[in-house]
């Protein structure tokens, strides 16, 4: 969750996440991706009446598929690449950090180096 708590960091740093909240945001099937949990934590963060965020405070966006049966028509996204979910995780990593891509790296579970190689792969321009 090191994503989630990024997030949550940057919308209210006097919060964390409890273990309902957590294995409410694992168990998702986070159609939307990375904008998807943004939303989704800071929306949380927003509307937080404790410091500790539990499933309650978790509120998915409207039409998500997180209840959907799997097969459930119209409701599942057509899969993507593992390219275009890795860009797009490093994109986010990289905005939300204002481009500091040593902490970009830490929030991706990745090190600086395969950050910097991954950035010129894909083509990713600030």
């Amino acid at each position: 969750m090191p994503l989630a708590e990024h997030f949550l960091g940057r919308a209210r740093p006097d919060l964390s996440l409890g273990e309902s909240a957590r294995a409410a945001l694992k168990a998702h099937r986070w159609p939307g991706n990375i904008r998807e949990l943004k939303n989704t934590i800071e929306r949380a963060a927003a509307l937080a009446s404790a410091s500790v965020l539990q499933s309650a405070d978790v509120l998915f966006d409207p039409g998500s598929n997180a209840e959907a049966s799997p097969g459930a028509p119209g409701r599942q996204a057509p899969p993507r690449s593992l390219e275009e979910v890795e860009k797009e995780a490093i994109e986010a990593a990289l905005a939300s950090t204002g481009w500091n891509k040593t902490e970009a790296s830490r929030i991706l579970g990745i090190t600086p180096k395969t950050l910097r190689e991954k950035i010129e792969r894909y083509g990713i321009k600030r």
